[in-house]
């Protein structure tokens, strides 16, 4: 059974909702009422509901309030918005937050609600281990997750030790085996938001069906990189081929969404090998500095290959090999000179191009935002959110400007490496009282009281000095020990879940769905199909 509360301020809404259905018979258990905001997050942290229905319109905190502090604390909570004629605004606000659905207030009956409420049983049995999920749902999702984390190591050149065609095959179901490889890169600048990104994803991907060995991967924040396997052809097929590709995506794109986008397209190159060189080209032929008349749509990087100086920048490429290498073993020091020496090889080597600049730092970025997470850095992590959300490597910078963002990323790197050593004597309390009693029910009040300070102050402290709140770090502990126990033994989910303090299973999995990108049974799965 999943647990349903209802949030609503006029108690005959609350009733009426409440009566309309046998929610047992769908699935569904009430877990309790609420008549705003504020007491849907209470009951939400004391019965870990699987579903909300709410208002919008209620005093004190609202339907929208009420998502947004959900999302903030990462709880995995799905929503039904209850909706007004006139709230088109909160309305659209909701499904972008990512409610699942919406029912018209006035118009509510018990048809409508079975409806809805069976379309989010659809979606959290997809989110959970149900057993008539366990199969096919698990090895596509499992597949999906290490297709895509293959796909930018390939792109981004962070494998010196490229597998054979046959063991990418085995390991992947990625079909390598023709000669040649082509690049298209789409980016989203500021005026397409998010979701409209996501809906280009899907555009692109229902096109890629219709064609042979077309592998999609998101290289950075609304930025979808298309990766070609193809045979070799005369020069004029090839770019007439390429070209009515690239168009069909650009169509389809402005069809559905009336946006205008270029696609930067790199050159046909042979071998497994040459895969970072056609991500680095189609990146390039995407870049403003290069693309002028962007009104054009498909832009090849052969096109614009005459106004660069393509030069191979050993001591970059170096410099980062370098810098990957002291981000996995965590030495300051060199990460620190590799800093600088990149900096001053962007400022001293004039036949650098913007465009190569702009490759390299968000290569740069990808690394540094890995490390930044794991060690939850988090003046180094708003920044890069930032430069992601403004898409500002991407406006009209001058090549220093590029150059001085990245010295800005290295004095915020600098200071949290720094605070990191001095973090307070409490925040080291905080952390070891969880580490000790992650598998309780944690209360952060009581938790306060144990190491002598104030709730808020203490919450206050914590997040100042880690850059995560006290119930993401006990989430983020919790969850390593899941994934200990997922790999290490054959407990049942259920049996997991309990040892790590979550008395609700499905919770628990869409907590870890939530945080992974997969289910706990896929999760364990994963070890098996990676090395099978």
């Amino acid at each position: 059974m999943y647990k349903v509360i209802i949030v609503d301020d006029e108690v005959i809404s609350r009733i009426g909702i409440k009566g309309l259905i046998d929610w047992k018979k769908y699935g569904f258990t009430l877990a309790g009422q609420a008549t705003n905001g504020i007491e849907a997050l209470e009951l939400v942290e004391k019965e870990r509901p699987d579903l909300i229905l709410t208002d919008m319109r209620m005093p004190k905190l609202d339907g929208i309030g009420l998502m947004k502090a959900c999302r903030e604390k990462g709880e995995p909570v799905d929503f039904v918005v209850i909706s007004a004629h006139d709230d088109f605004m909160y309305l659209k606000e909701a499904m972008k937050l990512g409610a699942i659905d919406y029912i018209l207030k006035n118009n509510i009956n018990e048809e409508q609600l079975v409806t809805v409420l069976s379309r989010c049983r659809h979606k959290l049995d997809e989110q959970t281990d149900r057993p008539i999920k366990k199969s096919e749902f698990i090895e596509t999702e499992v597949l999906h997750a290490v297709q895509q984390n293959f796909l930018k190591i390939l792109l981004y050149g962070k494998d010196k030790e490229i597998p054979d065609v046959n063991t990418i095959w085995k390991q992947y179901q990625i079909n390598f085996k023709k000669s040649m490889f082509v690049c298209f890169l789409i980016r989203g600048g500021q005026q397409i938001e998010e979701i409209d990104f996501t809906t280009i994803v899907d555009l692109v991907s229902n096109v890629a069906k219709d064609y042979e060995n077309i592998y999609l991967c998101q290289t950075g924040y609304k930025e979808l990189s298309i990766l070609h396997n193809m045979d070799n052809m005369s020069e004029a097929e090839n770019k007439d081929y390429l070209m009515r590709l690239a168009n069909r995506f650009i169509f389809v794109i402005n069809q559905y969404l009336n946006l205008n986008i270029s696609v930067g397209i790199s050159e046909l190159l042979s071998g497994i090998g040459s895969i970072p060189l056609t991500y680095l080209e189609a990146y390039q032929a995407s870049s403003s500095d290069y693309n002028i008349s962007r009104e054009i749509g498909a832009v090849f990087y052969k096109d614009i290959r005459e106004i660069m100086d393509k030069v191979q920048h050993t001591t970059v490429e170096k410099s980062i090999r370098t810098f990957r290498r002291a981000i996995e073993s965590e030495d300051h020091k060199v990460i620190n000179e590799e800093f600088i020496t990149i900096i001053q090889t962007f400022k001293g080597d004039e036949r650098i191009t913007k465009g190569q600049v702009q490759y390299y730092i968000s290569a740069f970025i990808y690394d540094i935002k890995e490390y930044a997470h794991r060690k939850s850095y988090y003046r180094i992590i708003k920044a890069i959110r930032q430069i992601e959300e403004t898409d500002i490597l991407h406006k009209h910078l001058r090549k220093n400007d590029m150059v001085d963002l990245l010295k800005d990323l290295k004095i915020k790197l600098e200071e949290d490496m720094k605070d990191r050593e001095d973090t307070s004597l409490y925040v080291v309390k905080i952390k070891e009282y969880v580490r000790n009693h992650y598998m309780d029910r944690l209360n952060i009040e009581d938790l306060a009281h144990k190491v002598g300070l104030s709730y808020t102050y203490m919450s206050s402290l914590f997040k100042k000095e880690t850059g995560q709140t006290i119930q993401e770090y006990i989430i983020g502990i919790r969850l390593m020990h899941a994934k200990r126990y997922l790999n290490e033994t054959n407990l049942q989910i259920s049996h997991i879940a309990a040892q790590i303090g979550y008395d609700n299973e499905h919770y628990f999995s869409r907590m870890f769905k939530s945080r992974t990108g997969m289910t706990p049974t896929a999760y364990r799965h994963n070890k098996s199909w990676t090395q099978s």
